[in-house]
């Protein structure tokens, strides 16, 4: 990974970073995932989309519960009538039901409870000029008891807003 990006890393595993997540998100004793399975950089190019999913809350190495996921954006210079914004819903009978849309604008960042009821993608494909990259920093954070309660999209909400 380039330097500047692992700077970032490391912050966002530092326990200032943690426990400002666990204020903003009312979570306790969140865990950093060392290994960055399943997250990392995430980019999508032409006419690319993530179809809407729930995640695995499961990390079989380290044998813990994913709780939340922080999403920074780093899209310099992003135009919205691009698409490939971020769509978190919730399920209603066999339909989903987007409650919010939210571009990938550059340092944006984005926290929400993972269950498996919080469905999250961005199933616009992106329609920018020639190479035109959506990236994300994608991090996971961990608890070691399994939660009980689903996503409550509200919580979530109140968080990105």
């Amino acid at each position: 990974m380039p330097p500047k990006v692992k700077e970032i890393l490391q912050f966002c595993n530092s326990p200032d970073f943690i426990e400002n997540i666990e204020t903003l998100t009312g979570e306790n004793s969140l865990i950093p995932d060392p290994y960055l399975y399943g997250g990392g950089i995430f980019s999508t190019r032409d006419s690319g989309f993530l179809k809407m999913h729930a995640d695995f809350n499961w990390h079989k190495k380290i044998k813990l519960y994913r709780r939340i996921n922080v999403l920074i954006y780093l899209n310099s210079n992003w135009d919205p009538n691009w698409g490939a914004d971020l769509k978190l819903a919730v399920k209603n009978k066999n339909s989903l039901d987007v409650k919010v849309s939210i571009d990938p604008l550059f340092n944006r960042t984005v926290v929400f409870t993972s269950t498996d009821h919080s469905y999250h993608g961005h199933p616009t494909p992106l329609n920018g000029p020639q190479n035109t990259q959506r990236n994300a920093l994608v991090l996971y954070y961990y608890v070691s008891t399994k939660p009980l309660d689903s996503a409550d999209i509200k919580k979530t909400l109140n968080w990105i807003a």
